[in-house]
């Protein structure tokens, strides 16, 4: 089964909740209905289907190693979406190292550098192209230009 954080689980709960109110408005009260998410998410929490601590700390680290890493941003903006808590967001997001990221930028960089020298752009060009590349990917402006200077001859 798909690991689901909290907000996942309570977000489906509420389309069940809807489904029954539509076909018979009588049968649940909205008061007894959160009661009962309460005990189920209590239930998932102690049995450990739901801990949004470990959903987030094993996303980090599959992004972290993944193929195709995501920069920081796109990280955290993902398990917000998915609900996670800004304490655990921010301590998740503490277990990414900046190498790994730096690495990730090099990595989209020198793909997306390939196709654009095979466009024939000046090197000028070429830096401007790239930083809005990354950019647009989620990566720091610092990082950026961090791997472009160091790492990646434009010249």
């Amino acid at each position: 089964t798909q690991a689901r954080t909290e907000f996942e689980v309570k977000r489906k709960l509420g389309g069940v909740l809807y489904k029954l109110q539509k076909r018979n408005p009588d049968l649940i009260s909205e008061q007894e209905f959160s009661e009962l998410v309460v005990r189920i998410l209590d239930f998932m929490r102690e049995d450990r289907m739901v801990d949004d601590a470990n959903y987030a700390k094993t996303y980090v680290y599959q992004q972290s190693y993944s193929k195709s890493p995501k920069s920081r941003l796109a990280v955290k903006s993902f398990l917000m979406k998915k609900g996670i808590d800004r304490d655990i967001l921010a301590q998740s997001l503490l277990e990414m190292s900046s190498e790994g990221e730096s690495q990730a930028i090099e990595q989209h960089a020198l793909k997306k550098l390939r196709i654009l020298q095979a466009r024939g752009y000046p090197p000028k060009v070429l830096k401007n192209k790239l930083v809005t590349y990354l950019a647009s990917k989620g990566y720091g402006i610092s990082g950026i230009f961090a791997v472009i200077d160091t790492k990646l001859d434009l010249s």
